[in-house]
Formats: structure tokens, sequence, C-alpha cells
């Protein structure tokens, strides 16, 4: 390989602004089977960063569409937490909606959805017939305590799991009853466990990978967030105890009241203490044994609390704050949200934008809080009405399932090879002119099915696209996932090898007096395009590899017989020696050359024909 081929191999594109480039998720397609929270939740970050995301709703609707604040028949809760979707509205208990919704999975990358475990395989839209179907489809179920287990069968709400996974138990006062946490921390934790491994497994299928299930619980994901709680478990055996707004391990680290309004400090290290020691004006604080070390404070920490609030009563949160600010101590006020969403940083950070309902009722929502490369992500605002992209969507899977004439360039090769091996039967006639035909076959990349272009994260794939019915040639498509390549081997017949996507190294071998096998000139460098022969007369033993480390290649093979039928043999590179294998095919399926009927109807419709 030369340095300026090795360089073409690892080249990187330059950096484009956010504008210019696509969102990360762009071209990853999602169908959503959720409702309320966690899951459409899921759904909404994914759209977020570019995954179009349909969303199958039940005849009457996700029931947050009813949940209030309602303005002009629209929900504002169903609005936050589904932007960026379409809905299509489907009775999965009909079998044509059932099919409908089928082929828009099956032409999708992810599906979510959150219902009782049970209930898709009920439905006939579960992982077993999917994963049947599209090895590559990462099929994501969240659900109250997961797919299997003794409590799998049951239902939960984020109440139901907050109290379960044990959040209750410390959330709220000391004596007081047990208290909900105001945000609905469960589901949202699960949906966004949900759409992190979602992002990982689309990764490992770009990346040559296969898809998988996912299995999300809300009960598990709600306690692993506790990991604070659950150490302190672990390394004392106590339970956690409610503390109001105050810290197991620090002290001062709560709310306090203020003449005017409640304010909170975060005195996390004796650094921090000192400071508020001297904000306070408590200077003796600093020497009292109780409260030497941030385990003695967070011990003593109500009669801590007892001698800061007669000071803290005396002044405005106002002041406190400012005092706290200039010293270096964390601290805020205790804001509504009214004070939240009015603060100069969240104008600055571009989180409240506009956005307009079904029916044109303006308002507005909290996007996603990240920013790509300094930018905040240009989030779609709009959430759909019920069922608003259904005759799109429809449209959509009718074209997919009609017949194009996207194979066409597969077709013409096949007859030009079928014609020639009916002419001669001479190899280097076969090579030359064979190796014209190929070449012009991989000038484009536009017609190799999906099916055939799928690679597996362990070994190479060889697709049969048509074998001739006398076996005289045989085309297929080779699938080379990141790094793989083939053993030494040969192949007994003549060979064409045309690189259609990505690059191939290959490498030439030759038997030596004694039988082993050394390498035969330098390696050879195979991108787009490019056509190479193999034959026993030419040279017929050699390993091909992937020249790409993080994404496949795919070759078109041509040969001289059906060679996955034929008997072919591998090398061990000392001895020599070989063993005698039969490759078989990857594929269950070829694709469907001859269908051309929908080629023909648009011409005799165009021509004014009548179709019968």
């Amino acid at each position: 390989m030369t340095q300026a081929e090795a360089q073409i191999l690892t080249r990187e594109a330059p950096a484009l602004p956010l504008e210019a480039r696509a969102l990360p998720l762009a071209g990853v397609r999602v169908v959503e089977f959720c409702q309320v929270a966690a899951g459409p939740f899921c759904g909404m970050l994914l759209a977020d960063f570019g995954a179009e995301v349909v969303k199958i709703e039940p005849r009457e609707g996700d029931s947050l569409r009813q949940w209030p604040p309602i303005r002009a028949g629209f929900s504002e809760n169903f609005a936050s937490l589904n932007r960026g979707k379409r809905s299509i509205a489907l009775d999965l208990k009909n079998p044509d909606e059932l099919e409908l919704a089928r082929s828009l999975v099956l032409e999708a990358d992810v599906l979510v959805e959150n219902n009782r475990p049970g209930v898709m395989q009920r439905l006939g839209l579960g992982w077993d017939w999917f994963g049947a179907r599209k090895p590559s489809l990462v099929y994501c179920s969240i659900s109250a305590y997961g797919q299997t287990g003794p409590r799998a069968s049951e239902g939960g709400f984020d109440l139901t799991m907050q109290a379960a996974a044990g959040v209750m138990s410390v959330t709220g006062e000391a004596d007081g009853a047990p208290v909900k946490c105001g945000v609905p921390v469960s589901d949202f934790t699960a949906g966004l466990y949900g759409a992190f491994s979602i992002a990982s497994l689309v990764a490992r299928v770009r990346a040559g990978g296969p898809g998988g299930q996912i299995d999300v619980p809300m009960f598990a994901t709600t306690l692993a967030i506790a990991a604070l709680q659950t150490s302190e478990y672990f390394g004392t055996g106590n339970d956690p105890r409610k503390l109001g707004s105050a810290h197991p391990g620090n002290a001062p680290y709560q709310a306090y009241r203020a003449r005017d309004r409640w304010f909170a400090i975060a005195a996390g290290n004796n650094r921090l203490w000192q400071a508020v020691c001297e904000v306070v004006g408590t200077p003796e604080l600093l020497n009292d044994e109780r409260f030497t070390n941030p385990t003695l404070r967070a011990a003593n920490q109500l009669a801590l609390k007892d001698l800061l609030d007669p000071h803290f009563v005396r002044r405005d949160a106002v002041d406190w704050l400012a005092d706290f600010a200039r010293a270096g101590v964390p601290c805020a006020p205790i804001n509504g949200y009214a004070e939240a969403l009015a603060d100069p940083q969240t104008e600055h950070l571009q989180l409240v934008r506009p956005m307009t309902m079904p029916g044109g009722t303006d308002s507005r929502t909290v996007v996603c809080p990240v920013r790509l490369d300094g930018q905040p992500l240009p989030v779609d605002t709009r959430s759909p009405a019920l069922g608003e992209h259904e005759s799109e969507l429809r449209a959509r899977v009718r074209q997919a399932a009609a017949p194009d004439d996207s194979i066409a360039p597969l077709r013409e090769f096949v007859v030009a090879m079928t014609k020639l091996v009916e002419r001669t039967d001479e190899e280097s006639t076969l090579i030359a002119e064979g190796r014209e035909l190929l070449a012009r076959l991989v000038a484009r990349d536009d017609w190799l099915p999906a099916a055939c272009a799928r690679p597996d994260p362990r070994h190479y794939r060889q697709y049969l696209l048509h074998a001739d019915p006398l076996e005289r040639f045989s085309v297929v498509s080779f699938v080379w996932g990141p790094g793989q390549q083939t053993p030494i081997h040969d192949h007994t017949v003549w060979g064409l090898v045309g690189m259609l996507r990505g690059a191939e190294l290959a490498q030439r071998w030759r038997r030596e007096p004694d039988g082993s096998l050394v390498p035969d000139g330098e390696k050879q460098l195979m991108q787009a395009g490019q056509v190479d022969a193999v034959s026993p007369s030419l040279g017929d033993i050699h390993v091909v590899s992937n020249a790409l480390s993080d994404r496949p290649s795919i070759s078109i093979h041509v040969y001289g017989a059906n060679i996955g039928a034929t008997r072919r043999h591998s090398y061990d590179r000392q001895s020599g020696q070989a063993r005698e294998f039969v490759s078989g095919y990857s594929s269950v399926t070829v694709p469907n050359l001859w269908d051309r009927s929908a080629s023909v109807r648009s011409s005799s419709a165009n021509s004014g024909g009548v179709d019968r």
C-alpha cells in the first residue's frame, strides 16, 4: 500500500459547524409503541438527536393527551414529551393494521415500547418475531420491573417505582410522612437509560454488529441512581434515613430560612465550612469539637442548624446569597419554576423555545439541554396531532412494498454475463470481458439490496445474488465487518472481484518447494470501482481483509461455478497443508431480479395503456 493510499483510508473529514452537518442520529428510524412518560421521553431524546420517530398510538391516542393543562383541546403535558415525532393511530388487534405496524418496524432501525411484559408478544410484535426477520433491529422494552423475574408481570407508575426502589424512604422531613419526589425521577431515569442504551446499540450496528433486545426496568434504574444511598447501606448496614434537604455526609448542606424566603448552601469540605463561618460571623464554631470535619458536622447537623438558623432569619436571602457567592460558597435561592425559567442562564443556554401546538396555539417548551460543539441542538419543538401522519406513513409502506427498478443494474449484469458464457467458455475471454461488465456494475453503489449488505460482528458474510441455472457462474456480495479477513484459501475456478463499498486488502500466496506458503508480492489495496481477477492459472491462493477498521466494506464477486457449492481449500501457512471446505451462503433468499411488473405498469400507464 502506498503512503497516498494509506492517507485516503485514514483521512478525517474537516469539522463542520453544527448547522451544516447531520445530527448524530440522523437517518435512524425509530418506531415507538409508548404511552405516558418513560417511553415517550426516551423517544423524544432520540428525536432531539436527529432520529425520525414514528409514534404508533391506539385509536384513542396516548392517554397523556388527556392530561392537563389542556389548551385549545391539546395537552401541554403531551407536547412536552412528544416533540419532533410523527403520529399514526392503529388498532393493533386488526390484522391489516398490525401488518402496517410490522412493516413500519421492518423498515426502521429501532423499536421502543413501554407496555407490560407479554403485551407486545401477544400482539405479534415481540422481539422473537422481529429478531428472526431483522437481526439488526434495536428493540428496547421499558417496563416497571423488567421482562423476567418474580415481579415481571406487575405494572407500575412513577409513584410506585419511587416507593418500591427506596426513593420515598429518604425523601421528606425526618418526622414527616413519606414524600414522592416532585419530578418523576423514575420515569425519566428509565427514559434516559433507554435512550443511552439504544444509542449504544445503534453505534454497534453501524460498526457492523447485530442489533438486540434491551430490557430497561424502571425499578432497577431508579435503584441504580441511588448510588450514594445504597453505598451507605453497604458500608454501614443501616438504612439511609430521611433528612429533609440535608445531606448524610456533609453539613451545612441544606435549605435554610432567611428573613423573606428559603435558600440553600452546600459547604461540602472544610474550606467551604470556614467560609460559611466567616460570612455568618461565627468563628467560634470552627473550634467546636462537634464540627471539626465533615463527618462530625454531618453527625451533629441538627445542632449545627439550630446554631445557624437565628443568624439566617435576620437578613433577606438575596443578601446572604450575595455574601456566600463572594466567599465562593455554592448557594442558590429555592426557586419556583417561574423563577428558574426566567434565570439569565436559562436564556443563555436557549433552553426555552417557542412551540406551536396542533391547531396553531402558541406555547413554549424546554428543549434538550445538551450542546454539541458549543451549540444548542436544532430541536423540532412541534408535537403531532393524533394520527396526523397516517396518510404519509401508509404511502411510504406501500411504496416500500412495491417492486421498483433499483436492482436493474444487477439484472442487466446477469443478462450480459449469461450471454457471455453462452458465447464462450474460454477463461481468458471470460475474465477480460467479464471484468468490463463487473466494472460497470460496481461503478455505482445504489442497487445492492440492504438484506445482502448486512455485516456480521463475528465473520464475513457471502450473500448469493444470482446463480446461473447451469452453474456456469454465480454472483455474490461479500460483506466485511471492521477488520475481518479470510483464511488463506483458494477458489479452484476463475473469479472476478469488484469493490463496491469501502476498501479491501488482498495478499496473494505461492507455494515453496518444501510445500509451505509464502506471500507473493505486496498487499494490494482495492477501493470502490476497482476490479481484480483470480484463477488457478493467474494465481488462486490469497487472503482478503477489510482495509477499514471502523466500518464495513462490500465487494461483488463473480465465479465460474456455483461458488457456495464448490469444494475449495483453506491452507496452513507453515505446512501448506490443505483442508477442504464448502462455503455455502449467508442468505436464505436471493434478490428477485425478474419482477419488472411495476416498471411495466408505469410504462403502460404513461403510454395510455389500460392496467387490467
